[in-house]
């Protein structure tokens, strides 16, 4: 859930620098989940929304491809 959430928050701010994206960070952090799962739908959902904005597919077909993940849930938070 972490590493999504840093995803999301990197992508929200449009850097790749975790300093930058804190702010955000500490935010969502106050934000809670029923579970895990929960929390990576939700933060999936809210960077498909980013994607759409940026001429991406629609939401429904982001959040349908599994291959469809920002860098630090990719790369298992590296």
């Amino acid at each position: 859930m972490e590493h999504w959430r840093a995803d999301f928050c990197m992508w929200k701010v449009g850097t790749d620098d975790i300093i930058a994206a804190q702010p955000c960070l500490e935010r969502e952090e106050k934000v809670s989940f029923r579970s895990s799962c929960t929390a990576k739908q939700h933060y999936k959902r809210k960077i498909c929304g980013l994607n759409v904005l940026n001429g991406g597919p629609s939401i429904e077909k982001c959040m349908a491809d599994p291959g469809f993940m920002g860098p630090t849930v990719r790369n298992g938070g590296a």
